[in-house]
């Protein structure tokens, strides 16, 4: 309403909104977990500015069917991963919309399974390629769903894709060469058993991988791809 007050009468009224929302969302108490789906990037930053944590805000096409579908999906998913987090305690949280940024380490320990450490290799991405074409260059076959993609950026997972994570050395970041998988992977990382759009969690011990089935999805420079041997 305040583009339609014109002048320097609008600019206060936005103002004055601004700073009570920023406020009531500055004051919540730790146990209050706010949230909010925006229809492109600008509404992103808007939310944010009005006090929306950026790991709380998820983007949604509201224009299809499919969007509507994704975003139902994207809140099942963070629904089922809040209240993994209040069953072991957690208030709150400011990453509700990242997937794998509360994994722990007695929780992966306990759900998933160490992978044979000889049955599987993990690969650094140099260049971006096809995953079919980079895995053949570095001396190994291919057959569908040997290889996990590191999950860099926001992603559109479907309910059959498999999912591991690989161990990492808080201090320096780097991985330790530990993999653990299985199928609690998916309710573990509170992902739905349908498709689901999805965008990575910082975690300082675990880093997050999809199983790949395609033959020519283009990897991420920087990034390491998990092969199964």
């Amino acid at each position: 309403m305040h583009t339609r007050m014109g002048g320097s009468k609008g600019a206060a009224v936005l103002k004055m909104w601004l700073g009570r929302i920023q406020g009531a969302m500055d004051n919540l108490p730790d146990h209050w977990t706010s949230a909010i789906l925006v229809p492109n990037s600008l509404a992103k930053r808007t939310a944010q500015e009005y006090g929306f944590p950026a790991g709380n805000i998820a983007i949604w096409d509201a224009d299809s069917n499919q969007g509507v579908e994704e975003a139902i999906g994207t809140v099942k998913s963070a629904a089922t991963s809040f209240l993994r987090g209040r069953e072991r305690g957690v208030r709150g949280t400011r990453n509700l919309f990242a997937m794998g940024q509360d994994l722990s380490t007695a929780e992966v320990k306990a759900e998933l399974d160490p992978l044979d450490t000889g049955k599987y290799i993990l690969i650094p991405v140099d260049e971006q390629t096809q995953i079919r074409d980079f895995v053949t260059s570095a001396g190994h076959a291919y057959t569908t769903g040997c290889a996990f993609y590191e999950l860099s950026k926001r992603e559109k997972i479907q309910g059959n894709k498999q999912l591991a994570v690989a161990e990492k050395d808080p201090a320096t970041g780097r991985m330790t060469g530990r993999v653990f998988s299985g199928p609690s992977a998916r309710r573990l990382l509170g992902l739905p058993e349908s498709e689901v759009t999805v965008k990575p969690g910082d975690n300082a011990s675990y880093t997050v991988f999809v199983q790949s089935t395609s033959v020519n999805r283009k990897l991420v420079p920087g990034t390491k791809l998990l092969v199964l041997r």
